[in-house]
């Protein structure tokens, strides 16, 4: 039996607490020798700092001024100066006015810390300022009232000959109608002259306080600052601090103003940057390199003293706990760790195991023999129930959304309680995709739809994400449990899943390797900048939020908008992902803002699929978030599908392919959905196939490796199906017209004998007596070769002729009718009516319509 407490020397306990007791020497070693150098060096450190920043707020303040005096010289050298006065000395209000704008503008730039700025004219007494114009009497002794600058004062300047030239900040105030005084601030007047045009100057008021507030870097309540000139001469002083008001006896504060002034005076710098002390203070100072400036810092020693010597309390207080708090940790953690891992040894020894002890420690070797294998075992355990159990859960969804007879079993592993969201994933490929090796197809396929589960799984944690088709995805997003955070998934972090390699030239699904960090697998590898999403939803719901307030429609279904918004957040940075690779793939996703329960889950899914069928014909990824009524199919109207029958017929397929367009033109007008586009493809594929059949023509060749259907799935364009189409059409033709020119001399003789004759009685007894043959075996020979019979031939070789005669003529019915055969204008008139859907009335009409530009298949597209 092992004791707890035996002093071996291998023992885990003896180990762990010299371990401990070797890093708190360590760490105390590092104390002490930190300790040692601040204690010495924190002083001069203290005096580096203050000193560093009077040279930033030194830089600041020379930068400022610069920019100052660079923005009011840019102002006087404006060329409307010239024409400010005129000739007779009176003000010329419109260059005023102009100058007046500009000068506003200048000023609206609160970077420059310009209070106004002031125009003063030598000839003229108005002053043009940021308020408009005043006369210079009333600006300085009404609205800029200064004890050190009054009207005099500005008339002196212009005798001086200095380009610029900055005076000592002054309070500045305005005396109000009702005799009230409003502040203006401590202003510093920043003057301007122009020696080759001395009949101005410029007046920049300059905010000394909202200057100092923005440039004095860690100035403390007790710290002052001032800025001298070359003479000495204050320019500007830290005004008292509210707590500085209260003035002990004799006026020390203002007694340590002054005393700061005289010994500055008596005790030059002797450099241009600088510290000295003198009577417990210290004075940091800085000359500026553009306007001659001294700035001076006058901080208190007993502060830095108080610092540093704060600093040594608080480091040998901390070196104290540090060292008592670490010996008792150390000794309470080594008994924690030791006594727990001695009750396993000795578990472990009962079952009578034994092993080589290869490590220092014992029990270690105990524990890594005889557990290892167990964790193992249990861990692979349930990796393999946790896999079984997912397939089962999925199986189960799948069973509710099909309508599959329940089981028990199943039902157990499915949430039934929670209600939930549910979306659909329906991905589409195009043929740049296609055209990918098969092996590539697969990975790329795999790879997209897994990191869409794992793009839904990284937000909703409990949400169940499963393959419901071979290119559908399904997920169920319950609500309230919105633990992930969708203001960082799309964006990396959506869980990383491998390399993607071989996709493509560059090797990857696009241009990027791998779907993880980036977030991404295309073309920009994460979320580009354009993340709107339409202005007012698409077609009604679809690209997501809009800017008519999906929040407020989301609140109207009964579930929480919070959940709602979430969720469409997910959707909305899934589509900024997966458009980067739109050229492959695209996807559209269906999903309504409202929770469901269990027992709907299979009507809610029939709700969705109707939703997907909603999606327009681009290669965007489209969110869908609303059902609207279903769309009709759409087809030709019956005139033009009698032109494109007739156009195949006659084996030309440039004619056949313009009634094809025109619709499709129409339908891309109209914004018909993808869903309208391939059922309109289909029926032209089974008009197209009837064509063919008519003549016992085999239409294999028209289908390559890829069923036209299937590549109809792939087309976001209108200008793909007409591309399409057109090739078919041409193809169909191509045969159409071959087969024709196969010599058959019965056929030919009936063909050509009907298309010089048709105005004529024609009869089939005529045509088999001109041939020698009986009644019975022409028409049997004549359907067998053309696939349709003579009358039927007969009569819409006739109507052909007829439809061109009234498109081409203003004749009577009953003239039109005896010219093509027709010698009973009823016989005619139903007979056009069967083939054609209209009368020749209203096909003349329609026709007429169409050459005048008015859209004949515009209500079956409404």
């Amino acid at each position: 039996m092992i004791r707890p407490f035996a002093f071996r020397w291998n023992s885990l306990f003896v180990k762990l607490l010299i371990g401990f007791l070797i890093v708190i020497v360590l760490l105390l070693s590092f104390n002490l020798l930190s300790f040692t150098f601040f204690k010495t060096n924190i002083q001069q450190e203290i005096i580096d700092h203050n000193a560093l920043n009077l040279t930033h707020t030194v830089d600041n303040y020379e930068k400022q001024l610069r920019l100052v005096n660079s923005v009011v010289l840019r102002f006087y050298f404006n060329e409307r100066f010239t024409s400010l006065i005129k000739d007779d000395k009176q003000l010329n209000y419109d260059t005023a006015n102009q100058l007046h704008k500009e000068m506003k503008l200048l000023l609206s730039n609160e970077l420059f810390y310009i209070n106004n700025l002031l125009v003063i004219s030598r000839d003229n007494p108005q002053v043009l300022e940021k308020d408009g114009i005043n006369s210079s009497s009333e600006m300085f002794t009404k609205y800029y009232v200064s004890a050190y600058y009054n009207t005099s004062f500005w008339i002196e300047q212009f005798k001086e000959n200095y380009p610029f030239r900055v005076f000592p900040a002054s309070p500045f105030q305005e005396i109000k109608y009702d005799k009230g005084i409003l502040d203006k601030g401590n202003l510093m007047p920043f003057i301007v002259r122009n020696k080759y045009n001395p009949q101005y100057i410029i007046v920049a008021l300059i905010d000394a306080e909202q200057m100092r507030q923005a440039f004095l870097l860690n100035g403390k309540g007790e710290d002052r600052f001032f800025i001298l000139d070359e003479s000495g001469q204050t320019m500007y002083r830290t005004p008292p601090e509210s707590s500085q008001t209260e003035l002990d006896d004799n006026g020390s504060k203002h007694a340590d103003e002054i005393r700061d002034e005289a010994i500055m005076k008596l005790n030059p710098f002797p450099a241009n940057e600088g510290f000295f002390t003198k009577n417990n203070q210290y004075y940091f100072y800085k000359k500026g390199s553009h306007s001659s400036l001294t700035y001076v810092t006058v901080i208190p020693n007993v502060r830095i003293a108080s610092q540093v010597a704060q600093l040594n309390q608080v480091l040998i207080v901390i070196l104290a706990v540090s060292l008592v708090l670490s010996v008792s940790i150390s000794i309470l953690l080594s008994m924690k760790i030791n006594n727990p891992i001695q009750t396993m040894v000795r578990l472990v020894q009962k079952a009578g195991h034994h092993g080589k002890l290869p490590s220092k420690i014992h029990e270690f070797n105990l524990i890594s023999t005889n557990i290892t294998d167990i964790i193992r075992a249990n861990h692979k355990f349930h990796l393999d129930l946790n896999d079984k159990n997912s397939l089962l859960k999925d199986y189960g969804y799948i069973n509710k959304i099909k309508n599959i007879y329940p089981n028990n079993h199943t039902d157990d592993l499915i949430e039934t309680n929670k209600p939930y969201y549910l979306v659909v994933f329906q991905l589409a490929f195009t043929d740049k995709y296609h055209s990918l090796m098969e092996e590539e197809q697969e990975k790329a396929s795999f790879y997209i739809k897994e990191f869409i589960t794992l793009h839904v799984k990284e937000g909703f944690t409990e949400s169940v994400t499963f393959q419901m088709e071979e290119e559908q995805i399904l997920s169920l997003i319950f609500t309230g449990e919105n633990e992930g955070s969708y203001g960082d998934c799309g964006h990396g972090g959506c869980g990383e899943f491998g390399e993607m390699s071989g996709i493509g030239e560059s090797g990857g699904f696009g241009r990027n390797e791998g779907v993880g960090d980036s977030a991404g697998f295309g073309a920009h590898g994460g979320v580009s900048d354009s993340a709107g999403f339409g202005t007012n939803g698409g077609v009604g719901n679809i690209a997501g939020f809009g800017a008519h307030g999906d929040s407020r429609r989301f609140a109207g279904n009964g579930g929480n908008v919070e959940d709602a918004m979430a969720v469409m957040s997910c959707m909305r940075q899934l589509k900024q992902i997966l458009d980067h690779d739109k050229e492959y793939s695209f996807l559209t996703i269906a999903f309504h803002p409202a929770p469901h329960h269990a027992t709907e889950i299979s009507a809610a899914y029939k709700h969705t699929q109707a939703m997907l069928r909603q999606r327009l014909l681009n290669a965007d990824t489209q969110i869908i978030t609303e059902l609207q009524s279903e769309k009709r199919p759409l087809w030709l109207p019956a005139i033009q599908e009698q032109e494109l029958l007739t156009c195949l017929q006659a084996g030309c397929g440039d004619k056949a392919m313009e009634p094809i367009a025109r619709f499709l033109h129409h339908m891309e007008q109209k914004k018909a959905t993808a869903d309208q586009f391939r059922g309109f493809g289909k029926e032209v594929m089974v008009k197209v196939v009837k064509s063919l059949l008519a003549y016992n023509i085999d239409f294999s060749p028209l289908l390559n490796t890829h069923s036209p259907y299937t590549r109809m799935e792939a087309f976001t364009s209108r200008e793909e199906y007409e591309q399409f189409f057109r090739q078919i059409v041409n193809e169909t033709a191509e045969l159409i017209r071959a087969n024709m020119l196969e010599k058959d001399p019965i056929k030919d003789f009936v063909l050509e004998y009907i298309a010089e004759h048709y105005g004529e009685d024609i009869s089939l007894e005529l045509l088999a007596d001109k041939l020698n043959l009986s009644r019975g075996y022409l028409s049997s020979y004549f359907h067998e070769n053309t696939g349709t019979t003579f009358s039927d031939y007969l009569n819409r070789i006739r109507i052909r002729h007829a439809k061109e005669m009234l498109n081409q003529t203003d004749g009577r019915i009953q003239d039109v009718a005896l010219q093509v055969g027709y010698q009973n204008v009823n016989s005619f008139i139903r007979m056009f009516k069967r083939i054609c859907g209209l009368t020749p009335g209203e096909y003349r009409k329609l026709s007429l319509q169409e050459r005048g530009d008015v859209g004949m298949d515009e209500p079956l597209l409404g």
